[in-house]
């Protein structure tokens, strides 16, 4: 930053206090205005940005071609939910001296807010309610702010903290990363139990252009994901077109290929005798029950474990020497769907223990 010493510079008379005042001076001052102005060119875009609302009593600030620019107050109160137009309004200004009369000495630009369609239009803005105006599909920067840092934990079992996952209704405190915790019993109606739900991270984010429709990514301490997309039926194109053709609105639902579930089985060639271990995810407190020729997996119930949304696979930890073999187990879900896996196998052959991995693998 380039500082004028108005106050220490020193004359030819060695003299303090007696900078010269000029246009020369002034302009040195106006130019360091302006390189602050500059800032705003890290944004790299230049339709109207709504940094600070307007209201009644108090003017906003918004980014414009480079520009920061003072948004005059409302002059009338606005109708919820509403697009309004933003307008530059320019004003020149003469000086009067008692000697002279500098006309269009000084320019004043600010933006108003006015009925959508004025001529002359910059651009649009939102209401959010009767006193306030935001520019759609943008972050302030108190929400830009939150988005990139936040990372705060949330309670997902008690009634408040449960919309966060099952409401549509965005609230702008969602946005950005938070952990999550379970303090009670009362599941929220998700596909992901409690147990997955305790000290997952979720990640919401608004789709482009729009403060109403919104993406959410749910990953458990295990890694699985889980994702739901919301589409809000007012985001349209200006000409009404549907605003994200290519995108897929969908409840919570659990992506493909993924191991939501395993548990190690020993099994012996007395059945009863055999043991599980190793267990995660969806077979987190997986039991065993001998029934006819194989074993009954028993799990807490879970969403996922149906034959429309997962497959099991098995694979050995005998490393080629075991009887047991892939192709000779029958596996399935059991009816109804929710808890149970059937493995069949014919143990009639073996002579010691030997070791599977029984997975759940997301469709």
């Amino acid at each position: 930053m380039h500082t004028a010493n108005y106050r220490t510079a020193t004359n030819g008379a060695g003299e303090v206090g007696q900078y010269p005042l000029s246009t020369e001076t002034l302009d040195f001052t106006q130019d360091q205005i302006r390189q602050l102005h500059e800032l705003s060119r890290i944004v790299g875009y230049n339709r109207p940005w709504v940094l600070y609302s307007p209201s009644m009593e108090d003017e906003g600030i918004l980014l414009y071609a480079d520009e920061l620019i003072t948004i005059e107050v409302l002059e009338d109160a606005l109708e919820n939910d509403t697009e309004y137009s933003i307008c530059l309004r320019e004003k020149k200004v003469d000086i009067q001296t008692p000697d002279d009369v500098y006309k269009a000495a000084r320019t004043y630009k600010t933006a108003y807010v006015a009925p959508k369609g004025t001529a002359g239009a910059i651009g649009l803005v939102m209401s959010r309610d009767s006193n306030n105006i935001h520019s759609e599909g943008f972050y302030t920067l108190a929400q830009l702010a939150h988005l990139n840092t936040a990372q705060d934990t949330w309670e997902v079992s008690n009634d408040t903290g449960k919309l966060i996952l099952t409401s549509n209704d965005l609230d702008f405190e969602w946005l950005g990363r938070k952990i999550l915790f379970t303090a009670t019993h009362n599941a929220p109606n998700v596909p992901m139990s409690l147990d997955e739900l305790d000290n997952a991270y979720l990640t919401t984010r608004l789709l482009d252009q729009s403060t109403k429709s919104f993406l959410q990514e749910l990953e458990t301490r295990h890694g699985v994901r889980y994702r739901r997309v919301f589409k809000h039926p007012d985001d349209h194109t200006d000409r009404g077109e549907e605003k994200y053709p290519n995108i897929n609105a969908y409840g919570w639902e659990c992506l493909p290929n993924q191991v939501i579930g395993s548990c190690k089985i020993d099994i012996n060639p007395y059945v009863s005798k055999s043991t599980v271990s190793w267990q995660k995810g969806v077979l987190q407190s997986v039991t065993l029950t001998p029934q006819g020729s194989g074993l009954l997996l028993s799990a807490a119930q879970h969403p996922m474990m149906d034959v429309n949304k997962a497959r099991i696979e098995i694979s050995f930890l005998h490393h080629g020497y075991g009887t047991l073999h892939a192709a000779t187990f029958l596996r399935d879900f059991m009816q109804p769907y929710g808890r149970h896996i059937y493995l069949g196998f014919d143990g009639s052959k073996m002579t010691r223990t030997e070791s599977i991995i029984v997975s759940v693998i997301s469709l």
